[in-house]
């Protein structure tokens, strides 16, 4: 069976045209942030959305990923 790895880590140290940082091979939209250390998919207010995209395409009949999320903010305080 031929593994494919699609992934990345920290830092991101490349920068775009208009002065943010970028993932290469991966696009971002809406309010996603990449910090230096981190991706911020959503920043901390109500109505955000956000997503990470791979450039590229997988093809196979099945594949499987691997997610790791930190979620933070002021928890039940704020927004629900």
């Amino acid at each position: 069976a031929t593994q494919h790895r699609m992934g990345f880590s920290a830092p991101f140290n490349e920068v775009g045209p208009g002065g943010e940082r970028k993932i290469p091979e991966w696009s971002t939209t809406n309010d996603t942030q990449v910090m230096q250390n981190f991706v911020r998919l959503t920043p901390n207010r109500q109505f955000k959305r956000g997503g990470l995209w791979s450039d590229g395409l997988v093809e196979a009949d099945q594949f499987s990923a691997v997610f790791k999320f930190r979620i933070s903010g002021p928890g039940r305080t704020r927004f629900g």
